[in-house]
């Protein structure tokens, strides 16, 4: 599995596996969510698997074991951004997309199965079956609510609301639309252009931002171990086939921007089905995937130097 390839990483060799630490592994991996093939609970590969497992369900360690796990969950960002950028370079979509949410999971240490909501700070399991009684179901619905129907769904103090509306205010809200130029003119096999706009709506009170707030951008990760700005990747893949076709990275989205993607169109003459994908790296819920649709004509070009080899 990801985890089990990102676990085996050659960074992780130094994580130390201390005296009779092997027996609390052991322990730990009998309330693992996911399987580990061939667990030696000696090494560090083992070890790496298990606090990252625990650092998804948010489970209490010892000092110890939290100090590595500190070291670990620092680590699995940038080695998954690595891990993208090898996936999408052998232009396999599923998997890129895959590494891309386990990126969302470390920074947010939630499971990709967990409810958005859990994301939000003092949201309990209990919580969001209130939310969902009340139709509740994602960070924007929150900031929906009527405040007596907030109120009484939440049940927080009034410094917890607060907390709870500036991760709602700061949450990814982006507009996203894209034109494929030239789209009439398209050939089996020739150059696509996909010119991509991104806004993100801006809050009130963004203009009079305070100094002592965090800085537009910054995610909200209190079980992350240092402070984190966002970055998103642009994809387009072919889901059918599994195929990746373009990627670019984005390391701040802030406002407007205009991005241009270009890839190889698939060789299949007329209708395509193609998907573009906003993915997060830190967090969950707000990644948008929308069909792009292309009509590729037969490339005389490809036809002519197929005959002349003939």
């Amino acid at each position: 599995t990801l985890l089990e390839i990102l676990s085996a990483a050659t960074e992780y060799e130094t994580v130390p596996v201390r005296h009779h630490e092997d027996r609390v592994l052991k322990s730990s991996f009998r309330h693992l969510k996911l399987p580990i093939s061939m667990p030696n609970f000696s090494t560090s590969r083992t070890k790496a698997n298990i606090l990252l497992q625990n650092h998804f369900s948010r489970t209490p360690l010892s000092t110890d074991m939290r100090a590595d796990q500190r070291l670990i969950v620092l680590d699995a960002v940038r080695l998954l951004n690595a891990m993208v950028d090898i996936i999408s370079s052998n232009g396999w979509l599923k998997p890129a997309l895959a590494a891309m949410e386990m990126s969302q999971m470390v920074v947010q240490a939630r499971w990709k199965t967990d409810s958005p909501l859990l994301q939000v700070p003092h949201f309990t399991p209990d919580t969001v079956e209130r939310c969902k009684g009340v139709s509740v179901n994602s960070v924007f619905d929150i900031l929906e609510m009527e405040d007596d129907v907030r109120e009484k769904t939440l049940q927080v103090n009034e410094d917890q609301m607060a907390e709870i509306a500036d991760f709602c205010n700061a949450y990814p809200d982006v507009e996203l639309e894209f034109e494929v130029q030239d789209k009439e003119e398209l050939k089996a096999g020739g150059l696509v252009s996909v010119v991509v706009k991104v806004e993100r709506a801006e809050d009130e009170d963004d203009e009079d931002e305070d100094d002592d707030e965090e800085p537009r951008g910054t995610v909200y990760a209190k079980y992350y171990p240092k402070p984190k700005k966002e970055a998103w990747w642009l994809v387009i893949g072919d889901e059918k086939e599994n195929t990746l076709l373009s990627i670019k990275r984005l390391s701040n989205l802030d406002k407007k921007a205009a991005i241009t993607l270009q890839f190889e169109a698939p060789r299949k003459v007329g209708e395509n089905e193609l998907k573009l994908y906003l993915m997060s790296d830190s967090v969950m819920g707000c990644d948008q995937e929308h069909k792009m649709n292309i009509s590729l004509k037969e490339n005389d070009d490809e036809s002519d130097s197929s005959s002349d080899e003939e």
